[in-house]
């Protein structure tokens, strides 16, 4: 049965749920495993595609946006890579997005290893359903094939972080609450 995760988060900043994001699917990615970010809209996942570049500060998430069209066709995608030095240098397609890095001379180069977090409002293609980290404002509908959820509910929303604690809670799944104090101080 699904695990679910409620992470309680202190600040007023809505961007705060991103970060704390960033900082799930780094730990999920040094202990091994894989993640899918849910957010709830294009602008989002915008956000925080830009945030994995560089926080925690002086890191780079290896991971991929996934297009609507994407979920459904099966196909995963990566849609950067790391130059040399580790430092993003993405070139981007006429929607935006990221789609190889480039050298310092800006000659595209190989892609690089496989994206070990996706970002998407779209239910994911099957896969290693590990980690579900949701930033969306409801429930998804494919919640439960992840191992785990993590619900990430900063101060300013914790009204609707109730109202999906009560839904999972009254569908029986475990539930973990966990309220965070200083988490960005906290390495």
């Amino acid at each position: 049965m699904t695990r679910i995760d409620f992470y309680i988060l202190p600040d007023v900043d809505i961007d705060a749920k991103f970060r704390f994001a960033c900082r799930l699917a780094h730990r999920a990615i040094a202990d091994g495993g894989q993640a899918h970010v849910r957010t709830a809209s294009a602008e989002a996942t915008a956000v925080l595609d830009a945030l994995m570049w560089s926080y925690p500060e002086g890191r780079v998430l290896p991971h991929t946006t996934a297009p609507e069209n994407e979920a459904s066709s099966g196909e995963g995608h990566p849609r950067a890579a790391l130059s040399g030095e580790g430092h993003p240098r993405a070139a981007l397609s006429g929607e935006g997005h990221p789609r190889a890095a480039l050298s310092g001379e800006g000659r595209p180069r190989a892609p690089g290893p496989k994206a070990l977090v996706r970002i998407g409002q779209e239910e994911p293609p099957h896969g290693p359903d590990e980690l579900l980290i949701n930033l969306g404002d409801d429930i998804p509908a494919f919640f439960d094939r992840f191992q785990r959820v993590c619900e990430v509910v900063p101060a300013p929303e914790v009204n609707a972080g109730r109202a999906r604690y009560s839904q999972y809670r009254r569908r029986g799944y475990p539930l973990h609450h966990h309220e965070l104090d200083d988490w960005e101080t906290a390495r």
